[in-house]
C-alpha cells in the first residue's frame, strides 16, 4: 500500500491468513497495527520502510514469521 503512506494506524477488517510481501512496504506514517485472529503466516519485508512502526499486535494463530517479515519493533506484543 504505498500510496497509503499517511496512514498513522490501522485495523485490518478484513478476513485473510497470510499477508503478502512488502504489503504495508512505506507506510511512513504506520505507528501501531493490530493483525486480526486468522492470520497464520507474515511473509518476509511486511513492514518494509515503515518507520513510524512502534507497535505490531499478533494473533495467537500465527504460526510462521519469515526471514525479514520483520521490520518490526522488538517487544512485539500477542492479543
Amino acid at each position: 500500500f504505498p500510496e497509503l503512506h499517511i496512514i498513522k494506524q490501522d485495523r485490518i477488517a478484513i478476513e485473510l491468513t497470510i499477508i503478502r510481501s512488502y504489503a504495508f512496504r512505506e507506510c511512513f506514517n504506520l505507528s501501531s497495527i493490530t493483525i486480526p485472529q486468522g492470520v497464520t503466516l507474515l511473509q518476509q519485508n511486511t513492514f518494509d520502510s515503515c518507520r513510524g512502526l512502534k507497535r505490531v499486535i499478533l494473533p495467537d494463530t500465527i504460526a510462521r514469521l519469515e526471514e525479514g517479515s520483520a521490520g518490526m519493533p522488538r517487544p512485539i506484543s500477542y492479543a
